[in-house]
């Protein structure tokens, strides 16, 4: 069965200069079950909001705009482990990446009150089920290296400078 993806923009900042249509965009998305919000998503949704609206303006600065999407999903076994998925993109330059994937973080799933069992990032013995804002930050300036081409010509996912 096809995922069924319903899309809401939970806020988005704009910081554009008048006929500066060419401010690349990165899309924060955050992937959750309908209907299903259990504390540790819940805080999540919370810090990404926070890191939005605290560092939209910074980022606009370096000519990046950023916004925050949420991903309702059905309630299917196959979502479920996607359930407080977080991802980053920039459409038409950089595609849709997981938070783990551009940290160099590992997941693992632990006990949930709403689903059975939640992902978890794992960094160092740490395992975070509410991704705080630090990570998303890491994620964030991850992302945004590759956009300005902060690294090597070869782009930021191939250099240490950002793993």
């Amino acid at each position: 069965m096809p995922l069924k993806i319903y899309e809401t923009t939970l806020t988005s900042k704009t910081n554009r200069k008048d006929g500066d249509a060419s401010m690349p965009n990165v899309v924060i998305s955050h992937y959750g079950i309908q209907g299903k919000e259990c504390p540790h998503f819940t805080a999540t949704r919370e810090n990404l909001l926070k890191v939005v609206d605290r560092m939209a303006p910074k980022f606009a600065t370096l000519g990046i705009e950023i916004s925050l999407e949420y991903r309702g999903m059905e309630d299917l076994d196959e979502n479920r482990p996607m359930h407080n998925l977080i991802t980053l993109e920039a459409p038409g330059e950089v595609p849709e990446t997981s938070l783990e994937s551009l940290t160099g973080l590992v997941i693992e799933y632990e006990p949930c009150e709403s689903l059975g069992r939640c992902r978890a990032l794992v960094m160092e013995s740490a395992k975070f089920q509410e991704v705080p804002t630090g990570l998303v930050m890491d994620g964030l300036v991850r992302m945004s290296m590759r956009l300005i081409g902060g690294c090597s010509s070869d782009g930021c996912g191939s250099c240490s400078c950002c793993h």
